[in-house]
């Protein structure tokens, strides 16, 4: 019987003069996920709580990393916004930079083979 894995992606970005230049990217492999929750505010104030997978060290079983550097079409100096209000509109433009990072990150060789080698080594 095949083994359950669970890889939990985290991006870093690393900036150059205020730029977002290539984003650090970390795929941690787990045997299981636990469940938990996510508090936050929506653009009302309001707060809002959802349940999500959360991992935990005692089912931690490795990493890989590696760096991905940004097309100067999708560099931006903007930052997801933490205090409330919000800029709409710049939070909308990250969002938009943040997405196609995730879809080029995702696409990538690099990252396939990372995938790969957590796949072949914990499965």
């Amino acid at each position: 019987m095949a083994k359950d894995l669970y890889i939990k992606r985290t991006i870093a970005e690393q900036r150059t003069s205020g730029v977002v230049t290539s984003l650090l990217v970390t795929l941690k492999a787990y045997s299981k996920p636990v469940e938990g929750t996510k508090t936050y505010k929506n653009e009302s104030g309001e707060e809002i709580t959802e349940t999500i997978p959360t991992y935990v060290d005692d089912d931690f079983l490795g990493e890989e990393s590696f760096t991905y550097s940004v097309p100067t079409s999708d560099q931006t100096s903007l930052a997801k916004g933490t205090s409330h209000p919000h800029n709409h509109s710049n939070e909308i433009a990250y969002a938009e930079k943040y997405s196609t990072w995730v879809s080029s990150i995702k696409e990538s060789t690099e990252y396939r083979q990372k995938v790969d080698k957590l796949i072949t080594q914990y499965v």
